[in-house]
């Protein structure tokens, strides 16, 4: 490999959202806001021409009311807008909406605390032998109460509080689970609760549909807030999905055992012992599954901390050890010593362990033949294999870090993040380990070539005709590793690697999956801060530390299309976190006038650099498909 790719310290966690599960929850929120939108126009339609069957569809369980109808009906209008689209149009609308929910909420709410008769019952359609179908009441106590935590939730939909905290996502939250134990209660056989305003007769149906329209908000986006959890690839969104499933299971479990009992089957007194020992099965279950989760993993981690820790206290280090100075700014390696700050920037000089001298057998199989690289908490060699006769890459730890678990298992998941993968396109990985001497390194392939960014610094901007060929392989890479549930993360012109082939002009190399997350600085940066990836190229969701998905490495994408047609960043700052700034809000600017760049291909750039990801390809393949399909058109002129 021609160089070590630098990244900015991470302080979110390493999550990953699954892509597979995040289409399942938009899928559920689509169609429960659907059920509630059918269960509305069905009681609004039942009120308006006396159809009992309508009004009553579970026999003679209480109805909802018709001002509650046409209520979820204005309601479900924006949650299908926002599980299709996160546009600014849907989000007007939401709000829209919220306010109306709100203000019929909160009418009702005053009515019912004031104890006077406010005359909201106003019949707008009233059928021959039947009763009117009114707005914005009647409503019920604790259904107008619902209805104000529902509308302001609708009112601040995408609304953050400092970019992390989605309060729409905890009023509606607050909607359903009332609402879910109300409905176990139902099943349970209890018609009567003592809720919000005392004790009342409530309305499964009622209950239902306002369960449906919370949780359809809630998981319309999953990939943010806290529901973010719910699509998490870890442990913890593991136990939360089956946790969640065995709540709602309930429902049906304690209908039947409710059904049971009215079919004479056994007396009440079994019916509650049924019951009572169904929850606690399907509780005790979850916490003993999460336990024995916990457990493994905990497991894990002292297996791989004893292992490090007998591998450097066992063993005598294999190279007499030397030091360097490291800047971790613009990168340059100082054996002087005495130097404390970079003469270049000024910047405190990082004192990095370097055991490895040319010459040198590693790993009793890898002779060293010439330093590659190196970044904060890693250097990469090209090394000769001693029994293969093959020329690799090794990139080892260094050694200040090989005692801290915690960079050790990032260092590792970026070899198993990379070694899934097996693609033309994609550097590969031989090995991982840890070395006698207490070094964790990994072997990849060695690449002869130079970066995407090296070559853009060399020439400037590189002519459409010969880019998109590069940024239909990089689709092709992506595609690859997205479909393998492998996000990459720092997608940026250094970590690409273009090789000469024979028989082809350019071969794409994806480098650097899995993020390592060395303590370097993006080189074109010239400050220091504390976020995840290169700030250059990052996505919105990415520089507020949100959960990432596939979308992201398109953005990333997007912006190295820009950088190299227009022979610069699209996004850039002298300091990060203006940067970052301007990657949450500004739009990127249009092409010069002194390069040519076809309005189709411009289209697709400026479509990944939407700041909404619903509104950027969805997918690395999509992204192909409209490459593919504006080159099927064109004629190539130099």
């Amino acid at each position: 490999m021609a160089q070590e790719s630098t990244s900015v310290r991470a302080v979110q966690p390493d999550v990953v959202v699954d892509a597979v599960w995040s289409r399942r929850f938009r899928s559920g929120s689509i169609a429960a806001a659907m059920a509630v939108l059918l269960f509305a126009i069905a009681d609004i339609v039942g009120w308006a021409f006396d159809v009992d069957m309508l009004k009553h569809p579970f026999g003679t369980l209480p109805s909802l009311q018709s001002g509650t109808s046409i209520t979820l009906l204005f309601a479900a209008v924006p949650l299908l807008l926002l599980t299709w689209s996160r546009s600014s149009a849907a989000r007007l609308i939401a709000r829209v909406t919220g306010a109306v929910v709100l203000t019929v909420g909160g009418l009702n709410l005053g009515e019912h605390l004031s104890g006077h008769d406010w005359n909201l019952a106003y019949p707008i359609f009233t059928p021959p032998n039947g009763l009117p179908l009114s707005f914005p009441g009647p409503m019920a106590p604790d259904v107008a109460f619902a209805c104000v935590f529902f509308g302001l939730s609708l009112l601040l939909v995408d609304v953050t509080v400092r970019g992390r905290l989605y309060p729409f996502q905890w009023l509606a939250i607050g909607v359903a689970l009332p609402n879910i134990m109300i409905l176990c209660s139902y099943a349970a056989g209890m018609p009567h609760m003592c809720a919000y305003f005392g004790c009342v007769r409530f309305s499964p149906i009622t209950s239902l549909a306002l369960t449906l329209a919370s949780l359809s908000l809630v998981f319309s986006q999953v990939e943010i807030g806290i529901t973010n959890i719910f699509a998490r690839t870890t442990t913890g969104g593991r136990i939360i999905r089956l946790s969640s499933a065995a709540l709602l299971a309930l429902i049906p479990l304690l209908w039947l055992v409710k059904l049971g009992e009215t079919s004479g089957l056994y007396d009440a007194t079994a019916s509650g012992g049924i019951s009572s020992l169904l929850v606690i099965c399907l509780l005790g279950g979850c916490i003993a599954w999460g336990a024995r989760k916990v457990d493994s993993m905990e497991a894990e981690k002292t297996q791989a901390v004893e292992l490090l820790k007998g591998s450097i206290l066992e063993f005598a280090p294999q190279q007499p050890k030397s030091m360097k100075g490291v800047c971790l700014v613009c990168g340059r390696e100082f054996d002087d010593l005495s130097l404390e700050r970079c003469p270049d920037d000024g910047t405190e000089l990082s004192k990095i362990a370097d055991r490895l001298k040319i010459g040198s057998i590693f790993a009793e199989r890898y002779e060293i033949l010439s330093l590659l690289g190196s970044g904060g908490i890693s250097t990469v060699y090209l090394a000769r294999h001693l029994h293969m006769e093959k020329r690799v890459a090794v990139k080892l730890l260094h050694a200040n870090f090989a005692t801290e678990t915690k960079y050790v298992q990032r260092f590792q998941r970026e070899a198993q993040a990379a070694s899934k993968l097996n693609h033309p396109y994609i550097v590969g990985v031989h090995d991982f380990g840890i070395s006698l001497d207490g070094q964790a390194y990994l072997v990849m392939e060695y690449l002869e070539g130079k970066s995407l960014d090296e070559i853009i610094q060399e020439q400037g901007a590189i002519p459409w005709h010969q880019a998109v060929p590069i940024f239909m392989q990089i689709c092709e890479g992506l595609a690859e590793a997205h479909g393998a549930n492998v996000i990459h993360r720092d997608m940026k012109p250094a970590n690409v690697m273009l090789l000469n082939e024979p028989g082809r002009e350019l071969l794409v190399k994806i480098v650097d999956f899995g993020l390592a997350r060395d303590l370097s600085q993006d080189a074109k940066l010239t400050a220091t801060g504390d976020v995840l990836g290169s700030p250059t190229y990052m996505s919105p969701e990415q520089c507020r530390s949100d959960p990432v998905d596939a979308r992201s490495d398109i953005y990333s994408t997007g912006a190295m299309m820009y950088d190299c047609l227009a022979g610069h960043p699209a996004i850039q700052s002298d300091n990060i976190y203006e940067t970052i700034s301007l990657q949450l809000t500004a739009p990127p600017p249009p092409f010069s006038s002194d390069i040519y760049v076809p309005d189709w291909l411009a289209s697709i750039i400026f479509q990944c650099l939407e700041k909404d990801p619903w509104n950027r390809p969805q997918s690395a393949v999509d992204l192909l498909r409209s490459l593919q399909a504006g080159l099927r058109g064109q004629v190539f002129v130099d």
